[in-house]
């Protein structure tokens, strides 16, 4: 038997997110897990929406889950009682402020491994739409193999399910810092032919974490306030000796950049720009000069080829923010 915890973080998408949640609670239920002898938790943190999330989720856990199967921490007001939670149905935790993605999940994350309840944690984007059979599959693949410390599914776009977006998770060049999905756009039904593939890191949307990872090689860098979070723990769990898995029968639908889009691009920019600058400073050093040059022409002849010359500054401002030092601390000013 297993213990599975999986993580949700939810930023102004609640009918997105209740979908999800809705998806995963059929695949907890379906043979492949359960009769598998399964447990499934969940925990979710709403990460400082400040709209009606916080009461749309509250309305359907009562209705969904019933009073009495979930607890409620408020990180603001209650930070001893996350333990009471772990063996909730559910956990809802509430952020006081935008955290992004690292920070909204760890924040689920640090109580849940106090715990020492959960074998495996799973950290799932809100957009994403599980299969009945994925998350048993994914389960019982990992469970074959103790060697891989991080394992990735097969994710379908949202609105055509028959192509894949990819296959476990992406390459990454870190020279030119451009990234590639493996197998993208093959047809779905041809992964059960496909051999063995090689990734640099497994794709964030969907990752399933052995709790070893964690406990080894810690929680996600909140240093990284949007994308790259999952390049990062990739190369950390590897250099601990982590091999990443590919579960191809798990598939589950991802409605691509969904949640993101719920921040401006300026912001994206600047996110995009500083997560390639901390992943190359931090993991590939010798790079950070070529990287830097390289990155702010490409970058800024493209926008400009694309007419958005408003975007531009913030590619310098977040290299700028990188080279004085300045922390995503430091920076929270630009997250509102």
């Amino acid at each position: 038997m297993s213990n599975l915890c999986v993580i949700i973080v939810n930023y102004r998408t609640p009918d997105v997110t209740i979908a999800c949640l809705e998806s995963l609670l059929l695949a907890g239920e379906h043979q492949a897990f359960s009769g598998n002898n399964h447990e499934l938790s969940i925990w979710l943190c709403d990460n400082g929406s400040n709209d009606d999330s916080v009461s749309r989720l509250t309305e359907w856990a009562n209705r969904r889950l019933g009073k009495d199967a979930w607890h409620c921490l408020d990180v603001t007001s209650d930070k001893t009682n996350a333990v009471n939670g772990e063996r909730k149905k559910m956990v809802m935790v509430l952020s006081d402020r935008n955290r992004g993605f690292s920070g909204g999940n760890n924040l689920c994350l640090r109580p849940a491994l106090e715990t020492n309840h959960y074998d495996y944690f799973l950290l799932a984007n809100s957009d994403i739409e599980f299969t009945e059979e994925s998350l048993g599959i994914l389960m019982n693949d990992a469970a074959s193999d103790s060697s891989k410390g991080i394992w990735g599914c097969s994710i379908v776009y949202g609105d055509t399910p028959q192509k894949v977006q990819c296959a476990g998770g992406w390459k990454y060049n870190p020279l030119l810092t451009t990234v590639k999905p493996v197998l993208e756009g093959t047809e779905v039904t041809r992964l059960v032919d496909a051999p063995p593939q090689q990734m640099d890191y497994v794709y964030g949307a969907c990752m399933l974490v052995r709790s070893e990872v964690f406990l080894t090689c810690g929680v996600l860098n909140e240093d990284l306030f949007l994308y790259y979070e999952e390049i990062d723990l990739c190369l950390r769990a590897r250099q601990k000796g982590f091999d990443l898995g590919w579960s191809r029968g798990a598939i589950v639908r991802h409605a691509h950049a969904y949640t993101t889009q719920k921040l401006k691009q300026s912001l994206r920019e600047y996110h995009e720009m500083w997560g390639v600058l901390t992943i190359t400073g931090k993991h590939y050093p010798y790079l950070l000069p070529w990287v830097l040059l390289i990155r702010c022409t490409a970058k800024t002849v493209l926008l400009a080829g694309r007419g958005r010359f408003g975007l531009i500054p913030w590619i310098y401002r977040a290299s700028a923010d990188y080279l004085w030092g300045c922390t995503e601390k430091d920076t929270e000013r630009v997250n509102t």
